[in-house]
Order: structure tokens, then C-alpha cells, then sequence
């Protein structure tokens, strides 16, 4: 549900503070959008005395911001609110935080272009994006050592310096070596998640997924989770990984060695990208949108039993596997790895 919430700005501070019902959770994800509907930024609060305050940079003063917690999504004008009517525009900013009476009816408007992609339900999807490393390389910056980080995120390609002190702080357990690394331990290929301090830097790293481009099906080792449902994320993604044997309009089917399949639900708007080594060349690529972005293993029609799991993987090739980002049921990302 939608909700428009007062908010109180002081600009010498470029403090923020929000005024919340008492029965609102305790923390919420800001997240700033430009006119293009792009989102440029996004923090995390906590409530204090039923009000989220927050610093933001000075550059994002008259943007849209989204206030985002496990109650529900509230919309805020700061300044020009450029995603919401006119007439739904909130009164001028008072000296001290105010609560919308209880009493004042909910706000209705006609359905509003989303200030993320559409593939994403919700603003917080979209922040917990994961991103697909390209390259890294160091450089020194006012004496102090970065990584300049090439990734792919939300369908584009973004760079980033991060600073040595910032370090990989979650990692699976057949990567647990990368665990309290630096940047410089990412390679291409890698998929991580990342959150921003208020200033927009990398703040910390969550590692995801390492390709090591085998043929799990023929390889005859036991992987385990790594082949099938890969890893929950706080309610916030769940990651699927095995061979594409079959995609079609909204849904492809994921096999794993035994060719038992999972069916995934696909967007118009699911982003896939191609990380490549091997004979089809190398290299990290963005590849489109939606099912026809995703290439499949060939597996002929007899190789499907009637439930539409592989009883035999003779003439297939199984050097094609994805893994696969999914909310509610739908596939916001797919990585395509290639060898």
C-alpha cells in the first residue's frame, strides 16, 4: 500500500527527519530517484521516537524520495515530487515533524509509471539487485588505495571506487576464504549485492556466486547447494541455480545433474546477462530482457518425461547453466554462464 508521509528538511544539516505511525517496523530503506526514474541512491534508517531521520548528499535536493519498511511503501515529496500529481503535492514543510491525522482518507491516484524497473514489485527488489563483476583494478585516490569496480546492475553497466577497508562480509560456504577480503579479491563473473553509505560509496559486500565454469552433469561430483536452490537472503532473494534446458514465453525450466527441473517464473523486464570463457569467447555482457535473452540447452523432446524432468542427458549440452535471482516466484535477474 502507498502512503504519503510528512517530511521535515533542514538544509543547513541536510538532516531529514519522517514522521511514522507508532506501529511502523523499526527500520526502512530510503531510496532516491532522478527524473528518469533511475534510482541513484539508497541508505538504511532506523526509527527513533516514531520518526526516521537521515542524512542525504546536497546534490539530491529536489528528487523523489521512497521510504521502504515491512509495513508498506510510502511515497515522499521532497521539493518537486516529479512522479505524483500536482494536486497530491505535500504541504509546505513546518518547523517540527507532524503525523497525517488518522482521521484524513487515504490518497488515490491513477496508476503511476514506477520509479524502478518494472520487473522489479517493489523499490526494495530493485535495491537488493545483485550486480555481475567485469573488471577491477586499483588506483590510488588522496593517498588512499580503491578498487575501480565495473559492474552490471539493474540492466546497466555502473563503476565504482571502493575503498581497501571495505570488505566482503558474507560469503557461502565453498567461498568462505573471500570472507573479510577486499575488492581486490572479486574477479569477472562474480555476482555480489552491495549497500551504499550516505554518500553513495560501497559500503559493504555481500558474496553471492563464483563461476567456475564445470559440467555439473557430467562432472559425477556431489554439489549440493550449489545446485539447486542456492542461498535465502533475509526474505529479500532467493537464488536458483542449474542448466537451462527449456525457456519459453514467461518461464524456463532449470535442470539439475539428476534432471530433475524447477519452472521459473520470467518477466518481459527479467535482465539477463552473459558471463562468457571458453570457445564462445569471454567476458561479462548484458544480453536483454525476458525469456528470448536466455540460451538454452538443447535436449530433444524424448529426453522429457510427462512431468517435464530430463530422463537422459545423451546429446545435450550441459556447458550452458544460470543462476537465477527470484522474487515471489519471478526471475528479476538470470546469469547465464557459459564455457
Amino acid at each position: 500500500m502507498r502512503k504519503f508521509i510528512s517530511l521535515i528538511s533542514a538544509a543547513v544539516l541536510s538532516m531529514s527527519l519522517v514522521s511514522m505511525p507508532a506501529q511502523a517496523a523499526n527500520t526502512a530503506v530510503i531510496a532516491v530517484y532522478d527524473s528518469d526514474n533511475i534510482l541513484v541512491y539508497s541508505t538504511n534508517t532506523s526509527k527513533t521516537d516514531n520518526v526516521y531521520s537521515f542524512r542525504l548528499p546536497e546534490e539530491f535536493e529536489g528528487y523523489t524520495y521512497k521510504v521502504f519498511n515491512a509495513d508498506a511503501e510510502y511515497t515522499v515529496a521532497y521539493g518537486e515530487a516529479v512522479h505524483e500529481p500536482a494536486e497530491e503535492v505535500l504541504p509546505e514543510p513546518t518547523e517540527e515533524v507532524t503525523e497525517i491525522p488518522t482521521s484524513t482518507p487515504e490518497i488515490t491516484a491513477a496508476p503511476q509509471k514506477t520509479p524502478y524497473p518494472a520487473v522489479y514489485e517493489k523499490a526494495l527488489d530493485a535495491v537488493n539487485a545483485p550486480a555481475v563483476v567485469d573488471t577491477v583494478s586499483e588506483t590510488i585516490i588522496d593517498g588512499e588505495t580503491y578498487y575501480v569496480t565495473t559492474m552490471l546492475y539493474q540492466g546497466v553497466e555502473i563503476k565504482s571506487n571502493i575503498r581497501d577497508t571495505v570488505v566482503i562480509e558474507s560469503a557461502p560456504s565453498w567461498n568462505d576464504n573471500l570472507r573479510g577480503q577486499s575488492a581486490a579479491a572479486l574477479k569477472e563473473g562474480d555476482v555480489i549485492h552491495f549497500t551504499c553509505d550516505l554518500q553513495g560509496r560501497i559500503k559493504s559486500i555481500e558474496f553471492i556466486y563464483r563461476p567456475d565454469f564445470t559440467d555439473y552433469v557430467n562432472a559425477g561430483g556431489d554439489y549440493g547447494s550449489k545446485f539447486s536452490k542456492l542461498i535465502g537472503r533475509d526474505n529479500y532473494s532467493t537464488f536458483y541455480f542449474g542448466v537451462p534446458v527449456k525457456t519459453a514465453k514467461g518461464y524456463m525450466l532449470l535442470a539439475d545433474a539428476s534432471g530433475k527441473t524447477t519452472e521459473i517464473d520470467l518477466h518481459s523486464g527479467t535482465f539477463v546477462y552473459a558471463v562468457s570463457r571458453g570457445r564462445r569467447g569471454s567476458g561479462v555482457s548484458f544480453s536483454g530482457t525476458g525469456s528470448g535473452a536466455i540460451g538454452n540447452v538443447h535436449v530433444i523432446s524424448s529426453n522429457f518425461d510427462d512431468n517435464d524432468n530430463i530422463i537422459s542427458w545423451d546429446d545435450a549440452d550441459t556447458s550452458i547453466y544460470a543462476l537465477a535471482r527470484v522474487r515471489n516466484g519471478t526471475a528479476t535477474e538470470v546469469i547465464v554462464f557459459e564455457n
